[in-house]
Parts: C-alpha cells; structure tokens; sequence
C-alpha cells in the first residue's frame, strides 16, 4: 500500500478571512492471492462420489480440512488494486472579539472509493462510492452526503435497465454516471442546552431548573434525509427518505438505580411513532444489571456482569421474544 497527502492553501493577510487550505490525501493498495487449487500449492483434491460412471461426479476438497491445527479459510485467486482520495478543506478567519484567528472546518472529509480487480472476467472496475459530512453550528448539526457512480453503460429496454461490459467513457466520452446519492442532515440537543438557548446562557455549565435536572442526560434529534435512484426504468428519482424527531436518555433515581429511556419519538415522514425502549439500570458495585423491553416487539434483554476491567467476560446475558402479552 503507498499513501501521501497534497496540501494546498490561500492565504490572506487582512480582513476577517485569513485563509482556506484543502488537504488531499490519496492512496492505492494491492492484494495477491494465487490459485491453491494448482502446482505448487495443490491445496484441493477430488474424490468419487459413485461407483458407477454415470451416476460419478468429481466432489473437491480441502485436503487440510479438520487438521490438528485448525482450518482456515482459502482466498479464490484474485488481484485487486484499491484505491481512495480522501479531502478535509478548512478555513481561518480573524474574529475582533477576542482579536485571534480561527478555525472553521468547511467540509470534514469526502472520500472518492474504487477497486479494480484484474482477474475478473468481466466489469474489472467497482462502482465508484462517495461519502462526506460538514458540521454546522459548532457540531450541533451535520451534513452527511453518499453518492455512487456507475463507470459502465447502461441499456434500457422494455422498462430492463441492463448493465454492458463497455465503459461509459468509450461510449460517450463521459467518466461515470450517478446512480444514487444521498444527503441529510442531523441536529441533537441535549436539554442542558436547549435551556441555555433559552435563557441566554453561553455557559456549557450552570444550576438547571428542578425539572431540568432530571432530565439533563436527555438529548433530542431530528433527522433528514433525501435520497436520489436511478429507477430500472432508466428515470431519475429524487424523494424524502427520513424526516423523524426522537429523544433519548436516562434518569437517576438513586445513585445505584436509574431508568433508560430511548428511541422515543415521531416519524414525522410515516406519521407514526417510532420504536421506544424502556429499562433500568442497577449498579451493584463490581456488577452491574441491565434489563430493556421493546412494547412495539414484545421482546426484552437482560444482561448481568462484571464491569469493565479484568473480568468483564463474566457475564449472563439473556433475551426473549414475546408472542403474547408481556
């Protein structure tokens, strides 16, 4: 494997932008593995599976199979090269406030990634996939971006999309095609500061309201999401995928006992609600007992063991599934 990085940056020495710097950072690996069914490995025999010639097939196996060392799997014959390009782009900016620069991440990582499998019979070259987030809002939300590109072409007959051992570039002269992309974003708040927000408050710490307090593990999400397909009948299809509100947390009853509370919320896109999870938690000093039900499920999980440390594989978990009621 072989990677590097390429920086390249604009600089300013006036005014509130101070400068943008892109790091690109590329790389390309290679995997080997020959064919163990030939010399000089013959790692595979043969052997009758019938005495008579026209009932006989050829039944191959592994001739270290059940050995005293163990078996291990066997790679097929393959040659792939790897390859990915990765890209963080950020900015400085002076701010008069507190007379420094700072920084501001502008797109925290997009990565382009491939393969190309030389000994392939047929459509060498993967799909193209891309992936990205950008944080707004001093991480309070995120952009978060996928997309995969098709480098071959495509043909479409009576509403069959069929996909040709030709590139799409050899056909016309263009490098790939967007077959489905992507992108969303995500916002979580937890309660400590929402109240903040509300009364003003820039301080990450402060003394909550009684009912702040108990709910001040609690977070609240929301999620959107669109998403574009390429349809088999060769039509583009653009659509709202994820529009929910959920909310999460734990409340402490005792300093040994708390409850747990997910996943509770509104599907906003559905119009229903989602999937909660209630439970408790009991802390029992060098153990610690958890127990969850699923209502929408009827399921539930238990879970008791040691915490963690040294032995943590000490543990007796259990689960069950509910047909009737609970």
């Amino acid at each position: 494997s072989m990677n590097t990085q390429i920086y390249g940056q604009l600089l300013a020495k006036k005014g509130w932008f101070r400068g943008i710097r892109h790091v690109m950072a590329p790389s390309i690996s290679a995997s080997f593995a020959p064919n163990y069914r030939k010399k000089p490995f013959n790692y595979f025999g043969y052997v009758d599976t019938d005495s008579r010639p026209e009932f006989n097939t050829k039944s191959e196996y592994l001739q270290f199979y059940n050995s005293p060392f163990g078996t291990s799997s066997v790679p097929s014959e393959n040659f792939i090269i790897n390859f990915n390009v990765s890209n963080r782009v950020e900015m400085k900016y002076y701010s008069k406030k507190d007379s420094t620069s700072h920084k501001l991440g502008l797109l925290d990582n997009f990565s382009l990634n491939g393969n190309y499998n030389v000994f392939a019979d047929s459509f060498k070259l993967s799909n193209i996939t891309g992936n990205g987030r950008i944080r707004l809002f001093s991480g309070v939300s995120s952009i978060n971006f996928d997309m995969t590109f098709d480098p071959y072409t495509h043909s479409y007959s009576n509403g069959v999309d069929r996909r040709m051992n030709v590139y799409l570039y050899d056909s016309n002269k263009k490098l790939a095609k967007l077959r489905s992309a992507s992108i969303g974003m995500y916002s979580s708040l937890t309660i400590p500061r929402i109240i903040n927000l509300i009364t003003g408050n820039k301080n990450k710490k402060q003394d909550l309201p009684t009912f702040g307090s108990l709910f001040e593990t609690f977070n609240i999400s929301h999620q959107l999401s669109y998403s574009f397909v390429v349809t088999p009948g060769g039509v583009d299809s653009f659509y709202l995928a994820i529009n929910s509100l959920t909310s999460n947390g734990y409340i402490t009853l005792t300093p040994n006992w708390r409850i747990t509370i997910g996943q509770i919320g509104y599907d906003i896109l559905h119009k229903a609600s989602t999937y909660p999870d209630f439970g408790f938690e009991r802390d029992l000093h060098c153990w610690i007992m958890k127990f969850n039900y699923y209502p929408q499920s009827k399921a539930f999980t238990f879970f008791i063991g040691v915490k963690p440390g040294s032995l943590e594989f000490i543990k007796i978990p259990n689960n069950r599934n509910v047909t009737g009621g609970f």
